[in-house]
């Protein structure tokens, strides 16, 4: 397990258990999800005030299944939340304090990710 990167935010022994050890593997799912949700509460921000709740709902669930696959159980967590208060038709106003906290895990991932990407 030496090998496998620890990266706060990600429960590493969890990560390394469900790819089976593959580091590469890891390493190309942690550099996609840097890549596709970077700014997915900002996107989501974004949806929500033109009325898109179905493609905001949409990317929370996309999200919270790539934090996943990472094992950013906290982001998965929140993601879940948000989708789920989407869809019971929360206000924007509402939402935003998911949405700011969302937006700082993210941030602090991709952080303590790049150096590995």
């Amino acid at each position: 397990m030496e090998s496998f990167p620890d990266i706060a935010g990600i429960d590493r022994e969890r990560a390394a258990k469900r790819l089976g050890q593959d580091r590469a593997m890891f390493l190309g799912l942690l550099e996609l999800f840097i890549a596709d949700n970077a700014d997915a509460a900002r996107r989501a921000r974004s949806e929500l005030a033109r009325g898109e709740r179905e493609s905001a709902a949409r990317r929370m669930h996309t999200l919270r299944s790539n934090a996943g696959f990472l094992c950013a159980l906290d982001i998965m967590a929140l993601a879940s939340e948000l989708e789920e208060a989407i869809e019971r038709g929360d206000t924007q106003a509402a939402l935003e304090a998911g949405l700011v906290e969302l937006d700082r895990q993210i941030s602090e991932l991709v952080e303590a990710g790049a150096p590995w990407c």
